[in-house]
């Protein structure tokens, strides 16, 4: 451990007791929180959705463009920019950072320039990350203002077309210290970002979320944007002054720009300043207490399968691994029936949409051509009433026919979630029963909480997003002199695909809202049920009883457990206090 004054010496030594006391295979996680300890960081997460602005908004705190931006979801692999202990003086870094430090899956660790950066993060230059990168961390050669001292992580986008990247962004999340969580304004907050909030929310020390793009709305419409995503973070549990709204796009200078971004870097500096090293104390009091609590609980099931010491024991020991194993089984099952619902569900609301297409078309047309009937003057005067008519005829449909459908589809998520937690809840009946059956353990079955997002922020991510035009808005407006039947014709000819646009627009955030919904719940089968299972079955794999009996040291071994156990206890509830 250093000798550094500034290190927190409770948990240096706490760190080296765990050392201790831990089994091989969290050796490389104890050594990274070791590290973290001697070096005290605070470990930044800008997390969210994908395409919500994440890697812009790193740029414009650091106060230079390294990471890259684009179109389309481009970081592929989480990103971290070290800030050296010290600010740089002046009003900008003095300089470019100085090299990459790159980590890869098989173990590997090389020093690359700046310049490769791209070709390490991001999907269409490392696609699949096929290079087997785990994390690039970006050393800055001097601390912007205000952020000495911290790390910044660009995650990739939670949700993204690309799977891998969205596993890589969760892997991130658990080595929170503090997070700035980036939503969108448009379209705004959804349900996935409401889940994110939650996530966040118990696991950091302290969150800022930031209503990125604002700039595309409308005044009105920011406003009404800005109010509902301060409702949904009092409903996550988080406070809504930690809410701040702007555009994190440079405006020109880096010195100024979107006063709303101005504003949050501002309190995020001052943060930093006031908490700061309070903070990351804590925080990496909060990761060591997790990792105390996993170790203890690994020793207290050990100390059950060790109780199995005759050849009858070790047999049932072995048949509830079995039937765990099978319980694994069944919850893949669970998960394939959630892209199955999804699937049947998307399909109902595809040819539900070419039926409303269709009938909408015929709609407009009728209202058109009565109200082309009777219009007199010029042509634009005819296209406007003939637009009038058409949205007029159209909106009431296609209100209808959207409600219709949020109704089918929450109904059939609803039974799926239902379906969901029902079967989890009749495994963990037959698990518990099981394991206190065979082997004599009661272990902790409580059931996860299987649950869709509820009214009203579910329905309201069903709505036309911030800024949607009526039908008719998107006609052009031709100038024929003295050519109102040609007016007439042009307004007629372009309702087909005036209506399907918008059908589509609506069919298109329906489909998006569903799919989040499944993957969230087979997420949660795959990330807490299932996991849990088989980290289990992991344990009651290895035959400890019998390898201890056979080396005559079962007793030896029973009593180093226990007081394995006793050791974690203290440092348990010393970690606890240090992390409130």
């Amino acid at each position: 451990m250093s000798d550094d004054p500034d290190a927190p010496p409770g948990l240096a030594v706490t760190v080296a007791e765990l050392d201790r006391l831990a089994p091989e295979s969290v050796r490389p996680r104890l050594q990274a929180l070791a590290a973290r300890v001697e070096q005290p960081r605070l470990r930044v997460l800008v997390a969210g959705e994908a395409k919500r602005g994440k890697s812009t908004l790193v740029n414009r705190l650091i106060g230079v463009d390294l990471l890259p931006t684009g179109a389309i979801p481009l970081t592929a692999v989480p990103t971290t920019v070290v800030c050296p202990a010290q600010d740089v003086e002046g009003p900008e870094p003095t300089g470019p950072p100085s090299w990459l430090l790159v980590d890869h899956t098989d173990g590997r660790q090389e020093r690359l320039p700046v310049e490769a950066l791209p070709g390490l993060v991001t999907e269409r230059l490392n696609p699949g990350n096929a290079r087997g990168v785990r994390e690039v961390r970006l050393e800055l050669a001097a601390a912007p203002p205000g952020l000495a001292g911290v790390e910044l992580v660009d995650t990739p986008g939670l949700g993204s077309i690309w799977q891998h990247n969205t596993a890589a962004a969760r892997t991130a999340l658990v080595t929170l210290d503090a997070v700035i969580v980036v939503l969108g304004a448009d379209p705004p907050v959804t349900a996935a970002d409401r889940d994110l909030l939650v996530g966040v929310a118990d696991r950091a020390v302290r969150t800022f979320v930031f209503v990125n793009k604002l700039d595309r709305l409308e005044p009105a419409e920011r406003a009404e944007v800005v109010s509902f995503t301060a409702d949904v973070c009092r409903r996550a549990g988080l406070d809504p002054a930690s809410l701040w709204s702007g555009s994190a796009r440079p405006t020109g200078s880096r010195s100024a720009g979107d006063e709303g971004f101005c504003a949050f870097a501002a309190a995020f500096v001052e943060y930093l300043r006031d908490r700061g090293h309070v903070d990351a104390e804590r925080a990496m009091a909060r990761h060591l207490h997790r990792l105390a609590v996993e170790l203890s609980e690994e020793v207290s099931v050990e100390l059950a399968v060790l109780a199995a010491d005759s050849m009858a024991d070790r047999a049932r020991a072995a048949e509830l691994r079995k039937r765990i194993v099978l319980l694994s089984a069944e919850t893949d099952g669970l998960t394939e029936e959630c892209e199955r619902v999804a699937i049947r569900l998307r399909r109902r609301l595809d040819a539900a949409a070419t039926e409303l297409t269709l009938r909408l078309v015929r709609c407009g047309r009728q209202a058109a051509a009565d109200a082309s009937a009777v219009s007199r003057g010029t042509s634009e005067q005819i296209e406007s009433l003939g637009r009038a008519a058409v949205e007029s005829a159209v909106r009431p449909g296609l209100t209808a026919w959207r409600e219709d459908q949020v109704f089918r589809i929450e109904s059939g998520l609803g039974a799926l979630r239902d379906l969901v937690g029902t079967r989890v809840g009749e495994q963990l009946q037959q698990l518990r029963s099981d394991a206190s059956t065979l082997v004599g353990v009661r272990l902790d079955a409580a059931g996860d909480r299987f649950e869709l997002p509820e009214s009203p922020d579910f329905r309201y991510a069903w709505e036309p997003d911030a800024g949607w035009r009526a039908p008719g808005a998107d006609l052009v407006r031709h100038r024929t002199p003295g050519a109102a039947r040609r007016a007439r014709q042009r307004l007629l000819d372009g309702l087909p695909d005036l209506i399907d646009r918008q059908v589509g627009r609506s069919r298109s955030d329906l489909q998006y809202r569903l799919e989040q919904a499944t993957r969230k719940l087979a997420g949660q089968l795959r990330e807490q049920h299932l996991d849990r299972l088989d980290r289990l079955a992991a344990i009651l794999a290895t035959d400890r009883a019998g390898s201890a009996a056979r080396q005559g040291g079962t007793d030896v071994r029973r009593a180093a457990l226990i007081e394995r156990r006793e050791r974690l206890s203290t440092l348990i509830a010393t970690l606890a206090r240090a992390a409130s």
